[in-house]
């Protein structure tokens, strides 16, 4: 089986996958002219390809065929939760995107014990990361980057 990465860009019958995931590729997979991977678009597109340019920060492909995805679910479940108790909302994140979820929404209510933290912005890139790993963990292709969202605290009580 062939291993599943996010594409950056793609064309008719090329496309390239840049930054992390291109450096992944040729640092740790050790990808070769003539290697085959399937790439996905977040879209829920699945395309074969074949690579055919290696740099060390940008990988170019040809593309074969283009699929779609059947790991992706019908229907879009939202979830709705107080927000937790320290990190436990990592552990939650994970769990939930590898269930099926396609936004978690952490919200602050009367009686939650927990506060919105001064360091929101960072922990909301590390969720990002956390939901794109278990993302690929699960050969979904939904886009993650707004997996997890804070809702104002006044929304829902």
């Amino acid at each position: 089986m062939a291993h599943r990465y996010f594409l950056t860009t793609i064309n008719e019958n090329t496309a390239t996958v840049a930054g992390p995931e291109a450096a992944h590729l040729v640092k740790v997979m050790r990808i070769k002219e003539g290697d085959s991977v399937i790439l996905t678009d977040k879209s829920g597109w699945d395309y074969n390809a074949v690579a055919k340019q290696i740099d060390k920060d940008e990988i170019v492909f040809d593309v074969v065929s283009k699929e779609r995805n059947p790991a992706e679910p019908d229907k879009k479940l939202t979830v709705y939760m107080a927000l937790p108790k320290s990190d436990k909302l990592e552990f939650i994140t994970q769990k939930m995107c590898e269930l099926g979820a396609v936004r978690l929404v952490p919200f602050v209510s009367e009686y939650c014990v927990a506060q919105k933290s001064k360091k929101e912005d960072n922990k909301k890139a590390r969720l990002a990361k956390i939901s794109a790993e278990a993302a690929k963990q699960t050969t979904k292709v939904q886009d993650t980057s707004s997996f997890c969202r804070q809702m104002p605290t006044n929304t829902m009580y």
